[in-house]
């Protein structure tokens, strides 16, 4: 060695020596077992030694054959090339593998991606369809009870909104129907039925409680008015032909008395100043009363005299 050539070839040898101890260390079991067969090379292990005696006796490096030193270090470093050669072709095997396994993982992912896709494309659809057949079957509800069309109700069983807005039809359909049997109710002259009205807000319910209370008041005002016709009719009938004076109030009292159901009746004639009884029902037995009154005496006269009732 000349000058600082054996510094030089320590630092190399010991940076070899560390690079083969990590190769081999790292190295894939079918890598060390083909640098363990290589490394058994007659020529290697001369090489290896001849190194070793170059490092730990340098001047023993000139008594060595330059050509044997050559040989072996030409078939140590071929074996090197060769154990490159076989990482490297275990590195792109390695690497292919991988890259298959990521092809496949990419191929899996993909495939799982469209069925996700399809999956949620179908819910979309099936989503879609039913909705709007629940908002279709809705709409054909309402323009049945638009035509008033009552004998019906909204199947939608959800618990969603739609299925919300198919109990709120039922509601609506349920007090139609309820408004519908009072009115026919009503509309037979049966006035019982109550209407419920359900808030401010209800105005078919005010009217038609305004309604029945309107019929019923008529109805009332009809019967007085009948009742008043009817009496005014029988009592014209008992009033008709030639009677006497006597007869004909004792007629007047009795139909009524009878018209009235009253339980006493009596027809006074102002005679000569005096009121004088023309005919009674059930007024024969009374105590301190004749048949002539005075205007101003008693009740009766009392009411001659001012012309009203008492």
């Amino acid at each position: 060695f000349r000058h600082e050539e054996f510094a030089e070839f320590a630092l190399v040898k010991g940076k070899f020596e560390n690079n083969i101890e990590r190769y081999y260390k790292i190295a894939a079991d079918q890598a060390r077992s083909a640098y363990d067969r290589r490394i058994m090379n007659p020529a290697i292990l001369q090489a290896r030694q001849m190194m070793d005696t170059a490092f730990s006796s340098p001047a023993a490096v000139s008594g060595m054959n330059t050509d044997l030193w050559r040989v072996n270090m030409t078939t140590y470093l071929n074996a090197l090339k060769e154990m490159q050669d076989i990482s490297t072709a275990a590195t792109r095997e390695l690497s292919s593998q991988k890259l298959s396994a990521v092809d496949r993982s990419l191929i899996i992912s993909a495939v799982i991606l469209i069925v996700v896709v399809l999956i949620i494309t179908w819910l979309l659809v099936y989503t879609i369809r039913s909705i709007a057949s629940s908002i279709s079957l809705i709409k054909n509800v309402a323009d049945r009870i638009a035509k008033g069309d009552l004998n019906l109700t909204v199947p939608v069983q959800s618990k969603d909104e739609i299925g919300e807005l198919a109990k709120s039809f039922n509601k609506m359909i349920g007090v139609s129907k309820e408004y519908v049997v009072i009115a026919d109710t009503i509309a037979k002259g049966d006035y019982t039925p109550v209407v419920n009205v359900r808030g401010e807000a209800d105005r078919l319910g005010v009217a038609l409680q305004n309604m029945r209370q309107n019929l019923l008041t008529l109805s009332e005002e009809n019967k007085t008015r009948t009742w008043l016709l009817t009496g005014t009719s029988e009592l014209n009938d008992t009033m008709r032909g030639e009677k006497e004076v006597h007869e004909l109030a004792q007629d007047i009292i009795n139909k009524l008395s009878s018209y009235l159901n009253t339980q006493v009746g009596a027809v006074y004639v102002a005679e000569n100043g005096h009121l004088e009884l023309a005919g009674s029902y059930a007024f024969n037995q009374r105590k301190g009363n004749t048949n002539l009154v005075k205007r101003g005496e008693g009740l009766v006269g009392q009411s001659a005299l001012e012309k009203k009732p008492i």
